[in-house]
């Protein structure tokens, strides 16, 4: 057996087990497992539908398996949390603050740790 028959082999055994899942959260994963062992397995033994089909199907995976897992929300928090860090590390003039450097650093660290 050459080494595109097995990867192919193996993409194949990993699309059966991709249609077994009950759990989007389990699927994913192997969805994006899948799509690399056909890609290898297209750029391997020159199947250009194949190379073409899985390299559109990996970023639609990846997008969705991170939809999954929170990472777009977790993104959208951490820019938050970043910029109200940010802000608290400015001069206290730059702020409006009439409150001395130490102060306006306590009191954004307070709100920063309300907050989170």
């Amino acid at each position: 057996m050459t080494v595109p028959d097995l990867l192919g082999w193996t993409a194949a055994a990993l699309m059966v087990a991709t249609f077994g899942c009950r759990e989007a959260r389990v699927m994913r994963p192997l969805a994006v497992a899948t799509n690399l062992a056909f890609i290898g397995y297209g750029a391997l033994a020159a199947l250009p539908p194949v190379l073409a089909l899985h390299l559109l199907l990996l970023p639609v995976n990846l997008w969705r398996w991170a939809q999954l897992t929170g990472a777009p929300a977790r993104l959208a928090r951490a820019r938050a949390w970043l910029a109200a860090s940010a802000a608290c590390w400015a001069p206290p003039r730059q702020r409006g603050l009439g409150m001395t450097a130490l102060r306006a650093t306590t009191l954004c660290a307070a709100v920063l740790l309300l907050s989170a």
